[in-house]
């Protein structure tokens, strides 16, 4: 007896590479803010250590 597969066709696989690709771009976003935000302490930590 052959097994019965499903076949997910090839749009699908393209629909979920495009969705991972767009939460890559949000994660890449978040980093971005976080680089700015410890920019933004260090900064503030500088001016501390001058008083």
């Amino acid at each position: 007896m052959w097994e019965t597969r499903e076949i997910v066709p090839n749009s699908q696989f393209s629909i979920l590479n495009s969705q991972f690709s767009i939460l890559n771009s949000q994660f890449s976003i978040l980093n971005s803010q976080f680089s700015i935000l410890n920019s933004q302490f260090s900064i503030l930590n500088s001016q501390f250590s001058i008083l």
